[in-house]
C-alpha cells in the first residue's frame, strides 16, 4: 500500500518552506509518484509546492522534462511546480550524488524534505542478476523505510532533513497496476525511460538490469 506521508504544515511552518522536493529522473517510478503528489496536492488543496531535482543520464536526456509537461498539462497545475534543478555532469555520465546535492538545496532553502520513488527490487533469481550489486539505496542492506528524518550539518549549519519513500515496500509489478488504475499506462508510461546505458539517446537497450526490471514489472520496456 502506498502512503504519500504529506508533512503537516505546522512542520513546514516551523521551517518557513512549503516546498517539497521529489527526485525525478524520468524514469517510471519517479514519474508515477511525481503524478501521484501533484494530484494529491491539487485534489485536496494543499499549500504547497513541488521542487523537482534531476541528474539527466544523457546530455540529450529529455524524459524528465516530457513527464514534467504532460502531468502540468494532464492536471492543469502548473503553477505547483517550481522551475527544476537540473545537475549537468562535466562528461555527460550519470553520477548518484544525491547526498551533496540535497545538503547543498537544504543550505539554500530550496526544501527540507524531499520524494525519492525507491521501491523494492524483484524477488531473487527472479532476473539473473540482483541489483545490490548496482544501487546500494536498494541493496539488502538500505533502509527500507517510508520516511527518514535527520539533522543534517552543512558548512557549519544543522538542518532538519527528511527523505520520504512512498514506494518503499511495493515493487514494480505494483506500480505498473498504479499506472494503469490511474490510466497512464498508455500515456506517461511510454514518456519515461530506465536504460542504464549512457551512449543511447532516447530509447532503451533491453539487456542492462533497469531494462530487465521493467520489462519483469511492467511487461515491456
Amino acid at each position: 500500500m502506498v502512503n504519500l506521508l504529506i508533512p503537516e504544515p505546522r512542520i513546514l511552518e516551523n521551517n518557513n518552506n512549503y516546498t517539497l522536493g521529489i527526485w525525478l529522473s524520468g524514469g517510471a517510478d519517479s514519474s508515477l509518484l511525481c503524478y501521484l503528489l501533484a494530484k494529491h496536492i491539487k485534489d485536496n488543496n494543499l499549500p504547497y509546492k513541488l521542487q523537482p531535482v534531476t541528474i539527466p543520464k544523457r546530455p540529450t536526456d529529455t524524459h524528465y522534462a516530457n513527464v514534467l509537461e504532460f502531468v502540468k498539462k494532464e492536471l492543469d497545475c502548473a503553477d505547483l511546480f517550481c522551475t527544476p534543478i537540473v545537475y549537468q555532469t562535466d562528461n555527460g555520465s550519470y553520477e548518484s550524488r544525491f547526498e551533496e546535492l540535497n545538503l547543498d538545496n537544504i543550505s539554500q532553502g530550496k526544501y527540507n524534505w524531499i520524494y525519492t520513488g525507491i521501491n523494492q527490487t524483484p524477488p531473487l533469481n527472479s532476473i539473473n542478476e540482483y541489483a545490490s550489486e548496482l544501487e546500494r539505496v536498494r541493496s539488502n542492506d538500505s533502509l527500507k523505510m517510508l520516511f527518514i528524518n535527520a539533522i543534517v550539518e552543512h558548512e557549519g549549519t544543522y538542518y532538519e532533513f527528511g527523505e520520504i519513500r512512498p514506494f518503499f515496500n511495493v515493487d514494480k509489478r505494483y506500480l505498473a497496476n498504479l499506472y494503469k488504475q490511474e490510466g497512464l499506462f498508455e500515456t506517461l508510461f511510454p514518456l519515461t525511460n530506465s536504460c542504464n546505458q549512457l551512449d543511447l539517446v532516447d530509447d532503451h537497450c533491453g539487456e542492462c538490469w533497469f531494462c530487465k526490471e521493467r520489462i519483469w514489472g511492467f511487461g515491456k520496456l
